[in-house]
């Protein structure tokens, strides 16, 4: 092959071969050769090479010619833009690139243009152009900041967003792992540092909660979560995440939290102060039961008082105790028992204010046990509640059936009633804390809607639920209690019995001291205590003189309040009685307005050996001292 033919054969090739178009031009711009791509690209074709590009494209514009001119001058131009509109009306994007083309001695023969089409690398770019703004625009208006940690080198990004969340200055350094420590709150540090080498080391998401001090000492929450990714090999290489400021979230909580709290100091409060005079007047009413045999007119007014009293202390008990179940202060004693137990007990002792009120109640139970594992006491209370809502809202006549059965899996109860009945719309409502159904408002049945809501948090404290249903109103109303069954192997000695409402007598007179700041309760209380044949040696309104008291007398026992006037109050009382070995036999006895768990606990590590809540009956109180 001549040398002339193989030279234009290498040109062809390397025309070919080159990614986009290429052409080259002599000093008259005169095409000397060009690649297919760029013929196509130009909408030329062939017959253009050996012709002069302004004689085959006479519409080529001002600012190309000028182009020509300066690459035939000696420069390099590139260049990005919109050419070639096409028939359809749209038209490709491309780069293109002139420079010169010289001989060996330096001198410019002509150009080179190379043109590639960059119209889809272009939209892409304009795509992911415009998503970073909108992300940008989402993070700012959202107070999000971003960063990237290189595990490896150790170096921190992070964007505007997280430099302005922590106050970081423009000027100031934020590039590794220490400067963003610096600027954690001290108590945080450690968990923030560990949770980073965690990462470090396994990888993985994570998410947390840290406070930032930024420059002028202001505290700020920060809620940051992300991942950490890793390389080729599956070892961790660096971590992407997100802060966001949640303070303003941090402080509503804090101040629900405060507001739940002084809420339950009010409840606790306010049951103290409902109780005490509680307790002297159903210790009247219990005084006038022992009248009764010398004047029969007694009957009435003490069956009054005593009705009465219980329904206020229930009032304060569910106030209570629906908020202790709220707030997740209720601990359960749960042993094993046979449910048959608990409802054939509490049925029994319902069944007279059931039929007192003129209404039949029938209870089936299965022949074979109904093993649970639960809280005997609170059982009864759930039970109770459903009982006591059929007996309020069943007219004199009516029926209230109890069943037990033993379900697959679940031990289920229903308590149904001819009462009147729930719309369908409130049967979802009915177990919200304070909630009447409406046309039962003006029945003169009493309660604050505390109840079924008392029945439900009992009920998902033992794992199971309730549901209420109904047809409507006059059709009665049945309650669903589940409990999930016992699985395991169930022996004698396991089994508990549900409480039992047997009086107790004393077994003989004890000399007790008596501890109350109430007037009115110390001497009913008094009464009391001398009815049950217990002998009072001493009476005190106050911490002091209960302990000269206590050591004059050295009694059997000592009834105590707690909330006393002046600096010793019960818990002092009761903490200077065990601290005197002479008097490690005295039993104490807390009796309080003062009834939440908290209270309970308090009182056993201040010495009491027991802790009852005003007002108490005449059965709790005559069996007090006899253990």
């Amino acid at each position: 092959m001549p040398a002339e033919e193989a030279h234009a054969e290498r040109l062809r090739v390397f025309l070919e071969v080159v990614p986009g178009g290429i052409a080259m031009f002599d000093r008259s711009m005169t095409l000397l050769a060009a690649s297919e791509r760029y013929l196509e690209m130009t909408g030329l074709d062939a017959s253009a090479v050996g012709r002069c590009i302004y004689d085959v494209a006479p519409d080529v514009p001002d600012e190309w010619r000028d182009a020509h001119r300066r690459g035939l001058a000696g420069e390099t131009l590139k260049r990005e833009e919109d050419l070639w509109l096409r028939d359809d009306g749209t038209s490709r994007r491309y780069a293109w690139e002139l420079q010169p083309w010289r001989n060996g001695a330096g001198e410019i023969l002509g150009i080179v243009l190379k043109t590639d089409d960059v119209t889809e690398r272009h939209a892409a770019a304009a795509a992911l152009r415009q998503a970073r703004e909108r992300l940008d625009a989402a993070l700012a208006a959202s107070e999000t900041g971003t960063f990237r940690w290189e595990v490896t080198s150790g170096r921190l990004e992070w964007d505007d967003n997280l430099r302005k969340l922590f106050g970081v200055a423009p000027g100031d350094r934020i590039e590794t792992l220490d400067d963003f420590l610096a600027r954690i709150h001290p108590d945080d540090r450690p968990l923030v540092l560990a949770l980073c080498e965690r990462c470090a080391r396994e990888g993985g998401p994570f998410r947390m909660e840290f406070r930032a001090v930024l420059p002028d000492g202001t505290v700020r929450w920060l809620d940051d979560r992300g991942t950490m990714h890793v390389d080729a090999n599956g070892l961790p290489a660096y971590m992407t995440g997100a802060c966001i400021d949640v303070t303003e979230r941090k402080l509503a909580l804090a101040a629900l939290a405060e507001e739940a709290r002084r809420k339950d100091d009010f409840l606790a409060l306010l049951a103290h102060e409902l109780r005490n005079p509680l307790a002297p007047i159903r210790y009247a009413a219990d005084l006038l039961r022992g009248l009764e045999k010398s004047d029969p007119l007694l009957t009435r007014p003490r069956e009054v008082l005593e009705r009465q009293t219980r329904h206020m202390a229930r009032l304060v008990d569910d106030l209570l105790d629906v908020s202790r179940i709220g707030r997740g202060s209720v601990v359960l004693e749960r042993k094993i028992l046979d449910l048959r137990d608990v409802v054939a007990q509490c049925t029994a002792d319902y069944r007279p204010e059931l039929e007192g009120a003129e209404l039949a109640l029938h209870t089936r139970l299965p022949d074979a046990p109904v093993w649970i594992e639960g809280d005997a006491t609170r059982l009864v209370q759930a039970l109770s509640n459903i009982l006591r809502n059929a007996s309020k809202f069943t007219d004199a006549g009516g029926r209230v059936d109890v069943v037990l059965e033993a379900a697959e899996g679940d031990a289920i109860l229903r308590v149904k009633d001819t009462g009147i009945g729930i719309e369908p719309a409130m049967l979802s409502r009915v177990f919200q804390p304070f909630t009447q159904v409406p046309d039962a408002v003006g029945r003169s049945v009493g309660g604050l809607g505390l109840g079924l809501a008392l029945v439900r948090g009992l009920a998902e404290l033992h794992g199971g639920g309730v549901e209420a249903r109904s047809e409507g109103l006059g059709t009665g109303t049945e309650i669903i209690l589940r409990l999930p069954r016992y699985a395991g192997v169930v022996s004698a000695r396991e089994v508990a019995k549900p409480p039992s409402t047997r009086e107790l007598e004393p077994k003989r007179p004890k000399r007790i001291v008596l501890v109350e700041d109430y007037e009115d309760g110390l001497e009913m209380m008094a009464a009391m205590l001398e009815i049950a044949g217990y002998e009072v040696v001493a009476q005190a309104r106050d911490g002091q003189a209960a302990l000269d008291a206590i050591l004059r007398e050295r009694p059997d026992g000592v009834l105590c309040d707690i909330g006393l006037p002046g600096q010793v109050d019960g818990y002092a009382v009761a903490e200077a009685v065990r601290a005197n070995r002479e008097l490690a036999s005295v039993r104490l006895v807390a009796l309080t307005g003062y009834g939440q768990e908290s209270d309970r606990k308090r009182a056993k590590a201040a010495g009491f050996d027991d802790h009852v809540v005003k007002p108490m009956d005449f059965a709790k109180l005559a069996a007090l001292f006899d253990v």
